[in-house]
């Protein structure tokens, strides 16, 4: 049964993790709008009759900026006099009303503010650990400061009492996390994505390295280098099995799409080595190929692992391990991560209550500075790990998981060591 003292801690929790996370998330946007601002402006030079609108993107976030300033104003009203604090509530409620009076909103579809609202899920799902971690030993250590914390122990109430609102509330926080990398986050990003390649926001690969292709069930195909715009490519390689056993291959420097002849014209040194059953080897030139491989096999871009759901990313990470392209491990990490994030905001809240919950020398400063050490060094360890893990023979789960498991054991030692003093 929830009590009153439940729903103060679990309002507090999510009301300054929300409040801390939204002024992030249009802080990164304005950022970002900044940097994308000229390729926004050269589009609509070059295509006027499909203009990325950049001021009504402002004009649609006005109730952002409205609610942002008036949640100030209300932060500080307790140190103000009630005068005062409705003035300034009332004015900016004028200012509102006369920007839309002069700049009403564009009905049409504003392609500014779509291409940010695709932005928000991977933002949310990103930087959650890190905020929920921030915003526990925030409100916990002003608990603290203010003495409710002594006064909730003072009435009875055990330490793993007081844990369970925090419990509850980051369980509820990485099952949304959860849902929201698995299914908001992927649709987010593909139409982000395609919006970029569409408007000229990110440059279109035209070269592509270390090309690995199954073109059957016994033909691997390696290509070293291969360019779009020239359908040209560099060391190529064929290698043809059968019962495990490799029986020819086929090697050339270059490689080049005939577009008459509908073939691939190979180097003058290509060559073709056969392996034949009594142990002899055959070696014959080749000047073309005539095979099921088109340009357009290789004008198939790989998915970005963040733009597919938990389906898509088992299917393809099988679809990998069987070419051997050596790619998988790519996605494997994500598919980890999608499980490994939700678990450490879990385990992160539980190590802000531990260091938060007593008074300490310092005060909420203090607690912040090292909580926020202790929350980057989490996002370090996560990247060193599972980099280390693409560059080594570590399992990719090992690699994603390592910080989850020594943050856990970290969180154990805090315990019981702040349980001491």
């Amino acid at each position: 049964m929830i009590k009153k003292i439940d729903r103060y801690i679990i309002k507090k929790f999510l009301s300054t993790f929300f409040y801390c996370l939204s002024l992030l998330i249009i802080l990164i946007i304005v950022i970002d709008l900044s940097e994308k601002i000229d390729d926004f402006i050269n589009w609509n030079e070059q295509n006027p009759n499909e203009k990325i609108e950049i001021l009504p993107f402002f004009f649609s976030y006005r109730i952002w900026i409205y609610i942002i300033i008036s949640s100030i104003i209300n932060l500080f009203s307790n140190k103000l006099r009630i005068v005062p604090s409705i003035i300034l509530l009332g004015l900016l409620t004028m200012i509102l009303i006369m920007s839309y009076m002069i700049y009403p909103p564009i009905q049409s579809i504003n392609l500014g503010s779509e291409y940010y609202l695709y932005m928000v899920p991977s933002l949310v799902n990103e930087y959650s650990p890190l905020f929920i971690f921030i915003s526990v030993i925030f409100f916990t250590s002003r608990l603290s400061e203010n003495t409710e914390i002594i006064a909730i122990f003072n009435s009875g109430m055990s330490m793993f009492r007081f844990l369970r609102p925090y419990i509850l509330t980051s369980i509820f926080l990485s099952v949304l996390s959860f849902f929201l990398s698995s299914y908001a986050m992927p649709y987010s990003n593909k139409k982000k994505f395609d919006f970029e390649t569409k408007y000229g926001i990110k440059e279109e690969k035209f070269k592509k390295n270390n090309i690995h292709i199954q073109l059957n069930e016994n033909t691997f195909i390696y290509i070293k280098q291969y360019f779009e715009s020239r359908k040209k490519g560099y060391y190529l390689s064929i290698d043809e099995l059968q019962d495990n056993n490799l029986i020819s291959k086929l090697r050339s420097n270059k490689l080049e799409w005939n577009t008459h002849k509908k073939q691939w014209d190979l180097a003058k040194t290509a060559y073709k080595r056969i392996f034949n059953s009594n142990g002899s080897i055959d070696s014959v030139n080749v000047y073309c190929i005539d095979t099921n491989l088109l340009p357009i096999n290789f004008a198939k871009e790989n998915p970005i692992p963040n733009s597919m759901d938990i389906s898509q990313l088992v299917k393809y990470i099988n679809i990998e391990n069987k070419t051997g392209s050596g790619k998988g491990k790519f996605y494997e990490i994500e598919y980890h991560k999608r499980f490994a994030y939700p678990v450490a905001i879990i385990i992160l809240t539980f190590i802000g209550v531990i260091f938060s919950y007593k008074k300490r020398k310092g005060g909420i400063g203090k607690n912040l500075a090292i909580g926020i050490l202790i929350s980057f060094s989490y996002i370090l360890f996560y990247q060193f790990s599972s980099t280390f893990s693409i560059n080594s023979d570590l399992a990719v789960w090992i690699g994603v998981w390592s910080p989850n498991l020594i943050f856990i054991m970290i969180s154990i030692l805090l315990y019981i060591y702040r349980r001491r003093i």
